[in-house]
């Protein structure tokens, strides 16, 4: 695409020098017929003559010749300055394109970060049921002795006790599992209005 874009504006600055170029020998030929047409195309033998001719061609097309030098170079800057806003602009989104990835793969990584202490406490959950499940299986067993090892406290405690210290465990995991929840929310939120502001400048 940008090299598409390139060709085409290569080639409109050439067809701008054929166009002045056309002109420019388009006056000299006119400035020529004129005068030979007015003196029956005769060629003069004589050196006076060749210098008139000269002095004519010289006042009438040198004025003309500049004129036209400066009326290219007027356009010509003209044409360097739209130039260099429009790479500044293509410049400036091109930052404006690297700030808005670096927002999105830095939000990227906080979340998966959270993702993997989500999963971790999701597992340690599933392991905290498993423990009171084997603690329910004691308490309904016929067994006199109805305690279980907490590997936490390491000692051994009643399996009711053992289960109720477990569900608290789960609660406090509910909650944590919240908290990691705010800070997805959070996070997603602060990238949302960061590109919410990027956009703003681009448009």
């Amino acid at each position: 695409m940008y090299k598409s874009r390139l060709n085409s504006k290569t080639f409109g600055y050439g067809l701008f020098d054929y166009i002045v170029l056309l002109i420019v020998m388009s006056i000299i030929a006119l400035v020529l017929y004129l005068y030979f047409n007015h003196f029956n195309y005769s060629i003069s033998n004589q050196q006076e003559v060749w210098g008139q001719f000269g002095d004519f061609v010289g006042g009438l097309l040198n004025p003309i010749i500049a004129f036209a030098a400066f009326v290219y170079l007027w356009i010509s800057v003209g044409i360097q300055r739209r130039e260099l806003a429009d790479a500044s602009n293509s410049l400036k989104s091109t930052q404006l394109e690297q700030q808005k990835q670096a927002l999105i793969i830095r939000a990227s990584v906080e979340m998966e970060s959270i993702y993997a202490k989500m999963q971790s406490a999701h597992s340690l959950t599933a392991l905290y049921y498993q423990q009171i499940q084997y603690a329910q299986q004691i308490m309904s067993s016929s067994e006199i002795d109805k305690s279980v090892y907490d590997e936490r406290r390491g000692e051994t405690i009643h399996a009711g006790s053992y289960i109720a210290d477990i569900q608290d465990r789960i609660r406090t995991q509910s909650l944590q599992d919240d908290e990691y929840r705010d800070q997805l929310n959070n996070i997603q939120s602060k990238l949302d209005k960061s590109l919410e502001r990027l956009m703003s400048v681009i448009d």
